[in-house]
């Protein structure tokens, strides 16, 4: 990791509708928002869509994968973890 390069995390949160719609948002990246039927679908988009909203937002290029959860984060919610957060990079430009 190079000095100027930052990181941080986009939390996701995951509400499936009556309809059976899946519905992606986040609080952390408000334009943030994707719905659909096929769930492992949407959570393959999230990544490319948190860099594409990055880069037309804020002019930034950015590396997105999911975030490793610590030993005390898995035991208090393990279910959600594996999709509910996103690290990203900052890189150079």
């Amino acid at each position: 990791m190079r000095k100027s390069e930052k990181f941080g995390i986009v939390r996701i949160d995951i509400e499936k509708k009556q309809d059976d719609c899946f519905c992606i948002f986040s609080k952390d990246m408000p334009s943030l928002f994707l719905a659909g039927k096929n769930i492992e679908k949407l959570l393959l988009d999230v990544p490319g869509s948190i860099e594409l909203l990055f880069e037309l937002n804020h002019g930034l290029k950015v590396r997105v994968g999911r975030a490793v959860p610590g030993d005390e984060m898995a035991k208090k919610q393990p279910q959600t973890l594996d999709h509910s957060l996103w690290v990203f990079t900052v890189m150079e430009s």
